[in-house]
């Protein structure tokens, strides 16, 4: 069996430049495709991480949210009360409007 050689396979491109065109390009789609492929996943990938820090951050958000709205409530009860001790202060004549 006759072993293969870089000067045999150059000589073979040589005489047959259809064939090594042909060659050349299927080899580099199969390049393309494999580059491709891993920048896929890594996109895949990004996307991933990405959609569960919002996941985390809305939680987070949601959170703070339902606290600040504790507050707002408990705001506004001290506002009705201050409002109530005023209207008091009035009508004892200690604060004048």
């Amino acid at each position: 069996m006759p072993s293969l050689s870089f000067d045999t396979l150059f000589k073979a491109f040589k005489e047959n430049v259809t064939a090594t065109v042909m060659s050349l390009l299927v080899i580099g789609i199969s390049i393309m495709f494999t580059i491709n492929q891993k920048t896929n996943n890594n996109v895949q990938n990004d996307l991933k991480k990405t959609n569960k820090d919002c996941v985390t951050e809305k939680y987070v958000l949601a959170t703070q949210m339902e606290q600040m709205r504790g507050q707002i409530i408990d705001l506004t009860g001290a506002f009705k009360e201050l409002k109530g001790e005023m209207n008091t202060l009035r009508k004892l004549g200690i604060v004048k409007e």
